[in-house]
């Protein structure tokens, strides 16, 4: 989902309707805000249930004028043929919703809502660690990475509060895994942030939300 409004897009929810054919393996939507022309992603696995046009809905609950929203999800299942069962199938990528936040003059913007196979996807985890230094304490996040292609990609990372970029670093993920350290001058307050780690184009990678208490 691409964020192409002129304000943040909270996500505090997605879902699926339709048949159980579709599953939802992962998402980065509802980790934090989007900001505007950045992108969250939620990824599907389609495991048909029988042969034939099989269709389901991918809706978010978000804060556009509508509060929702949705892709449809379709994929052909193959049926048994000649004694061979082949349970598996393909769906084609899912037909962009609808939304934006703020504003209705206008024609909504297509929304691109984009599927991958479970464990395809880019995860992280982050931590917070403080330490004093110089009579002040510091706060350092510090996240490991795991990229589902073993080839170099230089990437930015971003810790936001809210839409404010709180620090900024690059890193490069190679073999497969990324390591960021991100060092501030103070001590963090305590909140909801979010990681935001994007290639060096702008396209979205992963958002991981941290808590510090």
């Amino acid at each position: 989902m691409t964020n192409t409004g002129t304000a943040p897009l909270v996500a505090s929810g997605v879902s699926r309707s339709g048949h159980d054919d579709f599953a939802i393996a992962s998402e980065t939507c509802s980790a934090g805000p989007v900001d505007p022309g950045q992108s969250c992603d939620v990824s599907l696995v389609f495991t048909p249930k029988a042969g034939g046009l099989r269709s389901g809905t991918l809706t978010l609950t978000d804060n556009t004028a509508a509060g929702t929203s949705s892709a449809a999800l379709n994929g052909t299942g193959i049926g048994p043929a000649g004694g061979d069962a082949n349970p598996g199938g393909t769906a084609p990528p899912a037909a962009g919703g609808s939304g934006q936040v703020g504003g209705s003059a206008s024609p909504t913007p297509r929304q691109e809502i984009k599927g991958a196979k479970s464990g395809s996807v880019a995860r992280a985890t982050c931590t917070v660690r403080n330490a004093r230094s110089h009579g002040r304490t510091r706060s350092t996040v510090n996240c490991r990475m795991t990229w589902p292609t073993r080839s170099a990609v230089a990437l930015n990372a971003r810790l936001m509060r809210a839409s404010t970029v709180v620090m900024s670093t690059r890193t490069t993920a190679k073999s497969g895994q990324a390591r960021i350290s991100m060092r501030l001058t103070r001590r963090l307050r305590s909140g909801r942030y979010t990681v935001v780690i994007t290639r060096r184009d702008g396209t979205a990678v992963l958002r991981q939300a941290i808590r510090v208490s």
